[in-house]
């Protein structure tokens, strides 16, 4: 990012700088696609076409760690976001970037043209609405058949942003039943990116608690697996009588 840095090319002949701007040596400005940025006064001469945000002179909410502009006009996150939910949606992406699936998939999105928007809730709702707006709720985990091993929201985000990846390939509209959308979610991302996780999968898109499928985790990375005891665990005295299965949690602090 170059906001908040001014920078002496003198000497370089590389025009492309970080964020990759190109930098004009007859304006001495960087050109961001939509508009300009002036590294001697540290800020964008324009405004943000999009005017998503309060500051419309920052460059992706100011965090390129996590967002890029390759655009000039895309910013991934709701202007309404509150500093937890973006903060919890940093966690999830690195979090997710752990898996080479994910990787491939946040690149396509990245690399679209199109801009597509996350917006935050707290009512369990994890949606696409088929015209670039993901809706997520960053705590709230997918339970899964058994009633105890639950996905985290990050793999709910994911889940979406699959759904984003359906409608940049044509085919999000194509499919004759709503079920035949999510198998293919299922099938070409979520299961995929769980297994690199190892978090817990689902072999249908109905293989989730039959009542109360949605629970509250502690943060947007947070899961539960479920394990069956050895035998070789009751060799103890102490330890018979206790349940033969048990759960644990992942990422929860």
């Amino acid at each position: 990012m170059l906001q908040g840095y001014a920078m002496n090319t003198a000497g370089i002949d590389n025009a492309i700088g970080f964020t990759s701007y190109t930098y004009d040596k007859v304006l001495d400005l960087y050109f961001a696609q939509a508009r300009f940025y002036d590294a001697n006064i540290r800020r964008f001469i324009a405004i943000d076409p999009i005017k998503d945000g309060v500051n419309w002179y920052a460059y992706c909410g100011n965090n390129p760690i996590v967002f890029v502009d390759p655009t000039g006009l895309k910013i991934e996150i709701s202007c309404e976001a509150s500093e937890a939910q973006k903060e919890q949606y940093k966690k999830a992406i690195e979090y997710l970037k752990r898996s080479g699936t994910f990787r491939d998939l946040w690149q396509k999105l990245e690399d679209a043209t199109e801009i597509i928007k996350i917006t935050f809730n707290s009512k369990h709702d994890d949606s696409y609405d088929g015209a670039w707006t993901i809706a997520w709720d960053p705590t709230s985990g997918l339970k899964m058949k058994d009633q105890t091993s639950s996905q985290s929201a990050a793999l709910g985000l994911a889940h979406e942003m699959g759904h984003a990846t359906q409608h940049l390939d044509g085919t999000y509209f194509s499919f004759a039943t709503y079920n035949d959308r999510e198998i293919d979610v299922l099938d070409k991302y979520e299961t995929p990116i769980a297994k690199q996780l190892d978090e817990p999968m689902r072999k249908t898109p109905d293989d989730v608690a039959i009542m109360n499928p949605v629970i509250r985790m502690k943060n947007s990375i947070h899961y539960r697996t479920t394990h069956k005891r050895s035998w070789t665990y009751y060799i103890a005295l102490w330890n018979w009588g206790k349940p033969g299965v048990y759960t644990k949690d992942h990422n929860a602090e």
